[in-house]
């Protein structure tokens, strides 16, 4: 009783939300006549946005310039659209050359329509926290010349997802194969009726049909694609469901790695009944029922859940073709909520799945642990490490992290822990030379060795 108090004492008053260091910035930027001063402002703004984000970075350790390449690279392919647009609203016939009253103001749009691109483009201005004005001033010595001075605090995790986002790497884990499987149960009505001759293939095809979509929407999340389940791996998916663990109380226990472990599984069921049917017209009313479940085989835990709003579709039965085709782009309809966003369903769902356990000993106090929990995700954040208090038992402090990308990397995180002091006399050594296991101990301070 008393861990159990102790564990939610931890968890309900521990808060990881620290207050982020603001950096300042200076930026400027050279106006036209026509630009009104909301226009200018929001310009010196998001620059200095940019400097501030840069250099956080660089505090951050990563590649800065890579980063920036990649995002003014992308910008052009984005704006080159916006770009052609214009052009082709001024320029009807690419054979017939422009007017000069045409061309500076097709040049006046641009530049406004490539600035306001710009300071939007990748929504950098999330990342920031806060931030104060400490100068905004114009140049009397150069005409249209204006200049900004702000401070901003940048949020680190929100930072790093942008990052992994323009310099080409996952913010995910890797994932294998996205399994499909689909169960449809029919109520006053057979097989026959909805014209079909063979359940399997409609349901093949069904399922076919959502495997292209997952495709199409998912780009390469998934290494080695997306695979329609038969019996056999039917029945090899819920037994991994039904005895997969949760995460092991052995610290030195390996992940068990199969071709299951790192992928996801796609349940649909579609319940089909019969309310009403007139003989003299062949026009069927049909209920349809049921949901959708995204199971992630990491843990066989469900990541997402949907509830199709039941329907009442009125079909008139022509022939056997028709009427199936019908019925199947109704099913295939109502998954399209989650299928049509199947990518970022999981970046949303399917986040922070792979973890792993640490234990810290000799423990005197809350503050110690709040100390630990702070650097490990401060120094974790490419990672987005997430610590939290899974046990305490007396001085001895079990701590899950949960974090994104590859493992390796992440757990070399942990060399950052030892020699830590999560206070001024107090400092962490790993147990034993134990990969997952800390200790706090006391430690000379300078006036010892004075006296």
């Amino acid at each position: 009783m008393q861990k159990v108090v102790l564990t939610l004492f931890f968890t309900l008053f521990f808060n990881l939300s620290f207050a982020a260091k603001s950096l300042q910035a200076e930026s400027k930027f050279l106006s036209k006549d026509e630009d009104s001063l909301s226009f200018v402002k929001k310009q010196l703004i998001n620059n200095a946005f940019k400097l501030v984000i840069d250099k956080k970075l660089k505090e951050m350790n990563l590649d800065a310039r890579t980063f920036w390449q990649n995002y003014n690279s992308k910008f052009e392919e984005h704006f080159k659209t916006i770009r052609d647009a214009l052009r082709l609203k001024y320029q009807k016939d690419p054979e017939k050359d422009l007017e000069r009253e045409q061309i500076e103001e097709y040049e006046k749009k641009l530049r406004v329509k490539r600035l306001k691109s710009k300071a939007s483009f990748g929504r950098l201005s999330r990342v920031i926290q806060s931030y104060s004005i400490e100068k905004f001033s114009k140049s009397i010595a150069i005409p249209n010349s204006h200049f900004i001075r702000l401070s901003a605090s940048v949020n680190e995790e929100k930072l790093a997802e942008i990052y992994y986002k323009f310099i080409g790497a996952s913010a995910l884990r890797a994932f294998n194969k996205v399994f499909i499987d689909a169960k449809i149960n029919l109520k006053n009505i057979t097989w026959v009726e909805l014209g079909v001759n063979i359940e399997s293939d409609f349901v093949n095809v069904l399922n076919d049909n959502w495997r292209k979509k997952i495709i199409d929407r998912s780009g390469d999340l998934f290494s080695a694609g997306a695979e329609i389940v038969d019996n056999v791996k039917r029945d090899e998916i819920k037994e991994h469901i039904n005895t997969k663990s949760k995460v092991s109380s052995d610290l030195s226990s390996p992940d068990i790695l199969n071709e299951l472990s790192d992928s996801l599984y796609v349940k649909t069921h579609v319940n089909i009944k019969n309310i009403d049917f007139n003989p003299q017209t062949s026009e069927y009313l049909l209920q349809f029922t049921g949901g959708l479940l995204i199971y992630d085989l990491k843990d066989g835990s469900i990541a997402k859940h949907l509830d199709f709003a039941p329907r009442e579709i009125s079909f008139t039965k022509v022939d056997d073709h028709s009427f199936s085709s019908s019925i199947a782009s109704t099913m295939f309809e109502m998954t399209l909520p989650v299928m049509d966003n199947f990518r970022k369903v999981v970046e949303e769902n399917v986040t922070l799945k792979q973890q792993f356990i640490i234990a810290i000993e000799n423990t005197k106090n809350l503050e110690e642990v709040y100390a630990i929990q702070k650097h490990l995700k401060e120094q974790g954040v490419v990672y987005f490490f997430k610590p939290d208090i899974k046990e305490v038992q007396q001085s001895r402090v079990i701590l899950t992290v949960s974090f994104s990308g590859v493992k390796e990397k992440a757990l070399k995180v942990l060399d950052v822990i030892a020699r830590f002091k999560p206070s001024e006399n107090r400092e962490i050594s790993r147990k034993n030379d134990l990969p997952f296991s800390f200790v706090i101990k006391d430690v000379k301070s300078s006036s010892d060795d004075k006296n």
